[in-house]
């Protein structure tokens, strides 16, 4: 995990296990980074396994608090798959956008950074 430039990125391991216990941990370092709401990319390669609850998690208050956006970055064809149908049905309530690479997917949050500054 690191955070620069209002952008806080999180590489999950391949094939990663989501549990709302994990975000919860996510969740503890971004606040320990800066209170304030601000931009999240989730890098994961591989084809993580999630469930309801992790869902749920996502567009809890806690959560939905402290994002501003946030960007996915994957090149596997299952997960940006799964991703499509999971943002279809389910939207988060803050503005989401799934990427192949990580500089595009910067860009993006750079320039909802920027749309929202005065």
């Amino acid at each position: 995990m690191d955070y620069q430039d209002g952008i806080f990125a999180v590489h999950f391991v391949p094939h990663a296990r989501l549990t709302v216990d994990l975000l919860k941990q996510v969740h503890a370092r971004r606040l320990e980074a800066d209170a304030r709401p601000h931009l999240l990319m989730v890098c994961g390669e591989g084809s993580p396994s999630t469930s309801r609850e992790v869902e749920d998690y996502m567009s809890s208050q806690e959560v939905v608090s402290l994002t501003r956006a946030l960007a996915l970055v994957t090149r596997s064809f299952l997960a940006v798959h799964l991703a499509k149908m999971l943002l279809w049905y389910r939207p988060p309530p803050y503005p989401t956008r799934l990427f192949d690479d990580e500089a595009e997917a910067r860009a993006w949050l750079v320039s909802v950074r920027d749309a929202e500054s005065p």
